[in-house]
């Protein structure tokens, strides 16, 4: 059980990024402000901006000592108010951020450069969200593992992804 909780890292990742996603799009629709992303973003910031990380946390082995931490109480559920209000906090900051980027663009540069800003902001987001969940799962391990390649690639796929959007 300790083992499935440890886990939970890819969970929190996947909701938090996706209530941001969801926070932005639906403040912009309420604002009637022109659509922020386009299906095509959302399908690659699922797919590979979130896909990817997640699935990198989610196969991490167990921690050796799993079994030193103390139990958990016998009613205590598996996701607990802590793990909401993160998720929640989470996502409004990464949604107030892309919403931030997509007004500071959108009077002066359009609505297709407060796309790219918007769209920057979220992948940016995602994959710096990752990244400590990601080196903690690694400090102690083999720095040549398969998930350090794994999120690797999806660190180049996200490199090239930026460096499209500044030469657009």
């Amino acid at each position: 059980m300790n083992a499935v909780i440890g886990g939970l890292a890819a969970l929190l990742y996947l909701l938090a990024g996706n209530s941001g996603e969801l926070l932005f799009m639906t403040a912009s629709l309420v604002a009637d402000l022109p659509v922020p992303l386009l299906p095509v973003h959302l399908l690659w910031i699922n797919l590979v901006t979130d896909g990817l990380p997640a699935l990198c946390l989610s196969t991490d082995p167990i921690d050796p000592d799993v079994m030193r931490a103390p139990p958990r109480h016998r009613r205590a559920g598996m996701i607990d108010v802590r793990f909401y209000r993160e998720a929640i906090a989470i996502g409004v900051l990464t949604g107030s951020a892309a919403m931030a980027a997509y007004l500071l663009a959108l009077p002066t540069r359009g609505v297709e450069c407060a796309r790219a800003h918007a769209f920057t902001t979220l992948v940016c987001a995602e994959l710096l969200r990752a990244l400590p969940d990601l080196h903690h799962a690694h400090a102690s391990r083999d720095p040549i593992s398969g998930k350090r390649v794994s999120f690797g690639l999806v660190r180049m796929a996200n490199i090239e992804q930026l460096v499209d959007v500044a030469l657009a």
